[in-house]
């Protein structure tokens, strides 16, 4: 009996219990997720959920165009179908990674205290540097 249900049966049932907790609008969009991979999957021969490979996950994640930061979070909705579905997701799902520039190179807002204490080593602002600021530059010949 079990034989004859296919993979949109099986979202469906899981469906059912993932969305009793937690936040209604982000499990409605991984919910709706689910259904995609599912007709993705049901199209491309895959009749149970238990059935799904890194080649499934691979040619849907291909199909679609997308950002890498939306790439990501289909990624972690296709995992959190595995993980309600009790399954282990494929490990290609682990190579997808959220593209977010490096903690050096992330523009770091100044704190109040960063300020001061540049401001106390600066000369122009120490009441010890008594010298007079130097004159501007000249202005370059396109600047009016």
């Amino acid at each position: 009996m079990s034989s004859s249900k296919s993979i949109i049966h099986e979202i469906d049932r899981l469906k059912l219990v993932y969305k009793r907790h937690g936040g209604k609008q982000s499990r409605d969009k991984n919910v709706l997720i689910w259904y995609e991979f599912g007709e993705f999957c049901a199209k491309s021969g895959c009749p149970h959920l238990a059935e799904v490979g890194k080649r499934h996950v691979k040619a849907y994640l291909e199909s679609k165009d997308l950002a890498p930061s939306t790439k990501y979070t289909y990624r972690l909705a296709l995992e959190a179908l595995f993980k309600a579905a009790d399954l282990l997701p494929p490990p290609y799902l682990k190579t997808i990674h959220h593209t977010k520039p490096p903690r050096a190179e992330q523009r770091r807002r100044k704190t109040l205290r960063s300020w001061l204490k540049e401001a106390a080593n600066d000369p122009i602002f120490s009441a010890e540097g008594s010298e007079p600021l130097p004159p501007d530059p000249p202005p370059h010949p396109w600047q009016y």
